[in-house]
């Protein structure tokens, strides 16, 4: 809600970089913030840093991890299935990317997912953006700025048909919503 947000965040003005930014800030502020505080009051009153940090972060992880596990093994069936179900594209089992992890990958994975970095997992996607060729600040700056810069960089392309530039599910389902939600008004204007 607008009280778990800084004041910036509040302006209208830049609701557009804050858009989904506002659950990881509030996350931190609520959840991560009150799992310091109660280390804090574990230690000030022990004054046994293990005493205090196990229960913590044993709960935490109880708690969260799970749940991010899910949340990942799902997405990538939701993928798979995708691939089977649109036409034109080869159904794969290649989109099980967590089956080819490490178990050290697999849990860094998970830990972000979970959102136990807090902010910082705004740094690692920006990196893993600009690992994959995409903008690392539009990242940064929301979903938004990363659709506008994607548009951009795919639009002058004539030489490819579309259907050669779809290689994920998401981007075949992305594809046709734009393709159905702009196409009668852009066929409008050309006309």
């Amino acid at each position: 809600n607008a009280a778990e947000r800084p004041i910036w965040a509040n302006d209208p003005r830049y609701a557009l970089i804050w858009q989904l930014k506002s659950f990881i800030y509030s996350f931190n502020k609520t959840i991560l913030g009150g799992l310091e505080r109660e280390f804090i009051t574990r230690l000030t009153e022990d004054r046994n840093l293990t005493a205090a940090l196990v229960p913590v972060m044993f709960l935490t992880a109880a708690a969260f991890l799970p749940l991010a596990a899910m949340g990942l093994e799902l997405r990538e069936y939701a993928k798979v299935a995708l691939s089977y179900a649109i036409p034109g594209i080869d159904g794969s089992t290649k989109y099980l990317r967590s089956d080819r992890m490490d178990w050290g990958t697999y849990m860094t994975e998970i830990w972000d997912r979970a959102g136990l970095n807090g902010p910082i997992s705004l740094l690692y996607s920006a990196q893993r953006s600009s690992d994959w060729g995409n903008s690392g600040i539009a990242t940064l700056l929301g979903p938004t700025a990363e659709s506008v810069e994607k548009i951009i960089g795919d639009f002058p392309r004539f030489d490819t048909p579309i259907t050669d530039r779809v290689t994920q599910p998401a981007g075949a389902v992305g594809a046709a919503a734009g393709i159905a939600a702009f196409g009668p008004q852009i066929v409008k204007a050309i006309l």
